[in-house]
């Protein structure tokens, strides 16, 4: 399950909390007290309020509820150079566990409209269904249709984020790193031979979750831009100010 579907939610719901401080006309000699932790209970409120919105949902907005999150149809077409590339698409997306969060650290600078934070999540469960072809290492052909479920523990995800409040609301910046502390998977149809399918899962098991902690810098350099342009392709258009 690509990264951009799990935290999409909670980076949206973050920056409507960041919007809500930020729109009040505070003088500026208030500015500096929201460097310190005075506004600690109300972010810890926020946040609460935040976690029901995810899990009930918000039309108003268009976000739809997150517990679970689930997605019809999906292009995933990944490039990484002279390793792999796909043409596949994923169908019957369900992922639970997203209003589960805990954010173990957030810092807002109205100032400079900056967000830093650490998001914790437990436990996040995803399964598909999946029909694609590629090529491994360029030449190597690879096809799959077929079943396939991804569990991962304890992944935390360090951000930062620069926002712009020009207009609309929408991002200027996006930084994101991730490290998980295990990942387990499961898999049908690779390759049409269940052999095969087992194998990649063994491969999956014993090597992703090293990957991801071992290069999340070069992870969050490929993938932090992608999902700043999603975020901001949703909030075209869309006014989010508070009055």
């Amino acid at each position: 399950m690509p990264i951009g579907y799990t935290m999409f939610p909670v980076l949206l719901s973050i920056l409507l909390a960041s919007n809500a401080y930020a729109s009040n006309n505070l003088q500026d000699e208030f500015i500096e007290l929201f460097h310190s932790r005075i506004f600690e209970n109300e972010i810890n409120e926020t946040l609460e309020d935040l976690k029901k919105t995810l899990r009930d949902g918000n039309p108003a907005i268009g976000l739809p509820s997150f517990d679970p999150y689930q997605l019809n149809y999906t292009d995933v077409n990944l490039k990484l150079e002279n390793i792999l590339t796909t043409n596949a698409s994923a169908s019957n997306i369900v992922v639970s566990g997203i209003p589960d969060f805990i954010a173990t650290f957030l810092n807002l600078d109205i100032a400079e409209l900056e967000l830093n934070f650490t998001i914790l999540f437990p436990e996040i469960d995803a399964r598909t269904e999946y029909e694609g072809t590629g090529k491994l290492f360029q030449f190597v052909p690879i096809f799959g249709k077929g079943k396939a479920s991804a569990k991962l523990a304890n992944a935390e995800i360090e951000g930062y984020v620069k926002i712009s409040f020009s207009k609309q609301i929408s991002l200027l910046d996006l930084k994101l790193a991730l490290t998980i502390g295990s990942a387990q998977f499961n898999l049908t149809g690779f390759m049409d031979d269940e052999e095969y399918s087992q194998g990649l899962v063994k491969t999956l098991d014993a090597y992703v979750g090293s990957i991801i902690n071992d290069y999340k810098e070069e992870i969050s350099e490929a993938v932090s831009p992608i999902i700043k342009d999603l975020i901001n392709d949703y909030l075209k258009n869309k006014n989010f100010l508070f009055p």
